[in-house]
């Protein structure tokens, strides 16, 4: 079938053109622009097919951290590669076989590492939205870390290990403010850090 193209210019927050992407504010203006295009479309239903190609580095970039935020696992990206032969003549389109193909690229949804996540893609600002990630991420591992020490330590370990975060002494230290010997701090901590690689 026939696919619609509308040519957006990337523009600033008060919708004038970007005639380059070099200063922080003009970085910042076209990570927003594009990412807001991407948080409209999925916005309306639509699955993309984001293709990298040619242009500014950058442009790259926030493409890729825009799918990441906002992707479903419908939603695919590519790469259109262009042999040298077939950039040099200047063509609009290819006319033999490896003059151009398109290269799927692997990226990870961020909506997809945790439940909590989903709701990244209500933003339409891309530093809300990483903001928030990060908020979410850090309240996973306190969460993570609440389990393990609540759910996975004994009594006396929590203790130890408690003083151990809070303080930082030494295992004798440990050992005397517990009023127990240093091997016994030694067996409760080995056994601690056991529990936390598992």
């Amino acid at each position: 079938g026939r696919l619609p193209v509308r040519l957006l210019p990337l523009c600033d927050p008060q919708g004038r053109a970007l005639a380059d992407i070099q200063t922080p504010a003009e970085i910042e203006a076209a990570f927003r622009f594009l990412y807001q295009q991407f948080w409209r479309a999925k916005q309306a239903g639509f699955r993309l097919h984001l293709c990298l190609a040619g242009g500014r580095k950058p442009l790259a970039l926030f493409s890729m951290a825009a799918a990441q935020l906002l992707g479903e696992a419908d939603d695919r990206l590519w790469y259109l590669h262009s042999s040298l032969e077939f950039i040099a003549s200047r063509r609009l389109h290819p006319q033999h076989p490896g003059e151009a193909e398109l290269i799927p690229i692997p990226y990870i949804l961020w909506n997809r590492l945790a439940p909590a996540w989903l709701a990244l893609g209500e933003s339409s600002d891309p530093f809300a939205a990483v903001e928030r990630a990060q908020r979410l991420q850090l309240d996973e591992r306190r969460e993570q870390a609440r389990a393990y020490y609540l759910g996975s330590l004994t009594p006396a370990e929590r203790r130890v290990v408690r003083r151990l975060v809070l303080f930082g002494p030494s295992d004798q230290e440990l050992a005397d403010q517990l009023s127990v010997s240093p091997r016994t701090i030694e067996t409760q901590l080995r056994s601690a850090y056991q529990k936390a690689a598992v």
